[in-house]
């Protein structure tokens, strides 16, 4: 099923790319640059500490008292070469011949 999404330009789990229509931004079939605004709780550890921990609850916490978009559109984080941006976007949206894409040159 998820290989038949893909094929239809739907993404799913880490597969997804965004890609920028006029002023909208789409998510489609691609290689992770477009995914869900949540942070991942992991267990203590060296490398996610409790300051971590309690950081990413607090930005959980944020990110879940955000309205629903009006538009229908879901809230994703898009990794761009500047950082992470936090976008509306349309998910299964056909990438149309003159999109800019993720991997555009700056």
């Amino acid at each position: 099923m998820i290989d038949d999404l893909a094929r239809e330009g739907m993404c799913t789990g880490r597969a997804c790319s965004y890609n920028i229509d006029g002023d909208g931004v789409n998510c489609s079939s691609g290689v992770g640059s477009c995914f869900s605004a949540m942070m991942v709780p992991a267990y203590e550890s060296d490398h996610h500490d409790k300051v971590l921990m309690q950081a990413t609850q607090d930005i959980n916490a944020i990110l879940q008292k955000i309205p629903p978009d009006p538009k229908g559109r879901e809230l994703s984080f898009l990794a761009t070469p500047w950082g992470a941006h936090l976008a509306w976007v349309k998910h299964g949206v056909p990438v149309s011949s003159d999109s800019v894409k993720h991997d555009a040159p700056d």
